[in-house]
């Protein structure tokens, strides 16, 4: 059979095959060893659609996986461990902590990337929020952004230690990094923190669209309606080149009570500028 029937049929038994049945999950991983890189991906994908969340026996299996000698298997493995484990599982956690450093760039970016998934569970207590202010420091880009995703997470608001460590990082050197770490400031900072506002008034000038975009909700959330120093900022957004920036700065604007006649006023100066 060829490698794209194959697939064809492991995404097929993925979606119809009995749940947690033994035998099939077990010829499903033996094809984590495949040669094929989409055959590996579609047995990964058809474990954590039969395997189920919190399946302790599969997840036994996959960090035995993880440890494997061929880095394309410990990829596979450490998606299909972040798909069956428990959310908040340690064991899950801390192996994906260790593939952070693994030697081949791929699997540390599976790990980075499935890490805000598996912690979401547990975010805000001091064990698992302890790991992700450490790992806000690690080498590894995406492990930092995943880091200042997860943090999004928490419900408690305005943890000193939390948005102090965020507001380190939120100069970092990558792109994806300072917008995550922007978004994230806004979700779990205190109302009006002068700190923050004064760092996400940065970030809206920021040279990277995407972090100006990220910017103008947080802005939002954290000032105080009618606070003439962040509606300030933000009117400059009106005139960005960014449509995204322009849309989000309008929104924001609205939600802290700006004159909607400055608002439009802005905007006609604009289409007046295009017109011209």
């Amino acid at each position: 059979m060829g490698a794209r029937r194959l697939k064809d049929v492991l995404m097929l038994l993925g979606a119809l095959g009995s749940p947690r049945d033994v035998r099939v999950l077990s010829k499903l991983i033996e094809l984590f060893e495949h040669n094929t890189e989409c055959v590996r991906e579609a047995a990964a994908d058809a474990v954590i659609r039969m395997g189920g969340r919190g399946n302790t026996m599969v997840t036994t299996n996959m960090l035995e996986w993880c440890r494997h000698g061929d880095w394309r298997i410990r990829k596979v493995a450490a998606h299909a461990l972040a798909g069956t484990c428990a959310r908040g599982e340690e064991r899950a956690i801390n192996m994906l902590l260790e593939l952070l450093s693994n030697s081949e760039f791929d699997v540390r970016r599976v790990a980075a990337t499935e890490l805000a998934e598996v912690v979401l569970a547990d975010v805000g207590t001091s064990n698992v929020t302890e790991k992700l202010l450490e790992l806000l420091k690690h080498t590894e880009w995406r492990a930092r952004q995943a880091s200042a995703t997860a943090l999004g997470m928490m419900k408690e608001k305005g943890v000193v230690r939390v948005v102090q460590a965020l507001l380190k990082c939120a100069d970092d050197v990558d792109v994806g990094v300072r917008e995550a770490v922007t978004e994230t400031l806004g979700l779990v900072s205190a109302k009006a923190d002068p700190d923050v506002l004064e760092k996400l008034m940065e970030c809206a000038r920021d040279p990277a669209d995407g972090v100006r975009r990220a910017a103008t909700r947080p802005l939002a959330r954290v000032a105080e309606k009618g606070d003439p120093e962040v509606i300030a900022r933000l009117f400059t957004l009106l005139d960005d080149v960014d449509v995204e920036v322009r849309e989000g700065a309008e929104a924001a604007l609205l939600e802290l009570d700006a004159d909607q006649i400055q608002i439009h006023m802005k905007w006609v100066e604009r289409l007046e500028t295009v017109l011209r």
